[in-house]
């Protein structure tokens, strides 16, 4: 009976009973189990018992057992008699205690499986000076500092926070609605801003992990779509999130009336990539780009931004497409300007692997103005090459 209320009891509880039915039968089948007869020399002993009958099954109740065989009963010393009536008490002890330990454990796992709501509170955000996305410093690039006020709840389909800039001027939106995604906090939003010396969209994404000083750390960048080879309009920042205080959440919108965060195929178009346009005259144009992929909450909307340290493509996924769309002007080298059209369509490839290998699109290119006037189509495939 000691063994059987071990096990009930382990620490462990891949080694306990799965239920107390199979604790009860457990252990019944250890308070009424026929004593053990003394041996008197000369008498024969049994032969091997065969487990295969009295081993317990891994959930649910036990197996039922053949009938006992008959035995002829020999004398036996009076002090071995069990009185029966300690029997029936012993197993209801066992089988309360037991079931005082399944309830605890389950509610112990419950409150743990609970998440908890750690990202309230007024924060301060610290943001070193920017780079570019493969980690060059910018000239001239400064620290900034922001302060947030957030509020978060945790449900069963994950933690989300809606927060509101409470100060600063670094980023370009001014709300945002964060999830936990994989033990990271993921925000993304869109804001305006000027890339050259046109106004364009902004992608802004903010990744930050908790700390063991409960402060929160990671990445925030930003990624135009008017960026090309002329302007690689995309940057990052180191950031930190400290809290400084309480926030009256009341004046933030309650984050359970936040829709569940949408997981968009896009999202497989990551790593480093190979382009290859082969244009309608012969003429080939490659280049190696790293790629990340940001979306919307809501999975509607995405963009991929190819970059490398020349320049980048933004192409914006919607509706299984990604688009390419771009126009600009360039110096002719004898005077004057051309001005150039780029669109091209990149279908989202069928079945979805993650990551995405290769991915294949077709576009058309047009010059007009004082040089290289022409217009060609092509066809583009971007290989993947590694991570």
């Amino acid at each position: 009976m000691d063994a059987v209320i071990a096990k009930g009891m382990a620490k462990d509880p891949d080694q306990r009973y799965a239920t107390t039915v199979e604790f009860a039968h457990a252990a019944r089948e250890a308070t009424t189990a026929p004593l053990p007869r003394p041996v008197w020399p000369g008498q024969p002993t049994a032969g091997p018992t065969d487990g295969q009958h009295t081993q317990l099954a891994p959930t649910g109740a036990a197996p039922i057992l053949p009938p006992p065989l008959e035995v002829t009963p020999t004398p036996q010393r009076p002090g071995w008699r069990r009185p029966r009536v300690v029997i029936p008490a012993l197993l209801v002890i066992a089988v309360l205690i037991v079931a005082g330990v399944f309830a605890a454990v389950n509610l112990s796992q419950h409150h743990n499986n609970t998440p908890t709501a750690a990202f309230t509170g007024i924060y301060t955000a610290n943001f070193d000076p920017d780079t570019d996305l493969d980690g060059k410093p910018h000239e001239g690039a400064v620290p900034k500092t922001e302060t947030w006020g957030l509020r978060s709840v945790c449900r069963s389909s994950g933690c989300v926070a809606t927060s509101a800039r409470r100060s600063g001027d670094t980023t370009l939106v001014s709300t945002l609605v964060f999830d936990e995604v994989g033990g990271r906090w993921l925000a993304v939003g869109l804001g305006s801003g000027r890339c050259g010396n046109a106004p364009a969209e902004y992608w802004e994404v903010f990744m930050l992990r908790l700390r063991p000083d409960n402060t929160l750390a990671g990445e925030y960048s930003a990624t135009s779509t008017a960026s090309d080879a002329d302007n690689n309009c995309g940057f990052k920042r180191a950031v930190s999130f400290t809290r400084t205080g309480d926030v009256d959440v009341t004046s933030l919108p309650d984050p359970a009336g936040q829709p569940p965060r949408v997981v968009s195929p896009a999202q497989a178009l990551h790593g480093h990539y190979r382009s290859t346009a082969t244009f309608s005259d012969g003429a080939k144009q490659e280049s190696d780009d790293a790629v990340r992929t940001d979306c919307l909450r809501n999975g509607d909307r995405c963009m991929s931004y190819f970059h490398n340290p020349d320049g980048a493509r933004a192409l914006v996924f919607g509706g299984g497409t990604w688009t390419y769309d771009r126009e600009g002007d360039h110096p002719c080298p004898g005077g004057g300007t051309v001005h150039w059209k780029i669109t091209a369509q990149y279908p989202l490839p069928q079945p979805v692997r993650d990551p995405i290998t290769v991915l294949t699109g077709h576009g058309h290119r047009e010059h007009t103005g004082a040089c290289f006037v022409g217009q060609w189509d092509f066809d583009d495939k971007f290989e993947r090459t590694g991570d």
